[in-house]
């Protein structure tokens, strides 16, 4: 009875113990998901700096010139110079956008990224 009793509280314990591992990992990742995403996306995230922004409305106005059917959810602007701005649409598109020429530097799909899959 002993020995069944060991084998029952291994296996209850590597299987408990590898969710636990798995969701302190993912958990973790997920802590720093902001940080993670500026070192892999730097080349849409900065950008250098100019003399004079165009208008958030004009940004717009492209955006939506080349994105049509999208909804912009969200438009995250960073105060620092060198960053483009992010707009955020409904389906977790992200586009990025060079606030001095008006450009689209990129775009990322979040949900289909690997945080978005953590």
């Amino acid at each position: 009875m002993k020995n069944w009793i060991r084998k029952i509280h291994l296996i209850a314990g590597l299987t408990i113990g590898s969710i636990v591992f798995i969701v302190a990992t993912t958990g973790c990742l997920y802590a720093f998901e902001e940080e993670f995403r500026n070192i892999l996306y730097k080349n849409v995230l900065d950008i250098k700096a100019e003399n004079k922004h165009k208008s958030v409305a004009e940004l717009i106005k492209t955006v939506k010139t080349n994105y049509p059917k999208e909804k912009i959810k969200n438009i995250k602007i960073k105060k620092d110079a060198t960053s483009s701005i992010e707009f955020i649409f409904k389906n977790k598109k992200s586009v990025f956008v060079n606030p001095y020429s008006g450009n689209i530097i990129g775009a990322i799909n979040k949900e289909n990224d690997f945080f978005g899959i953590v």
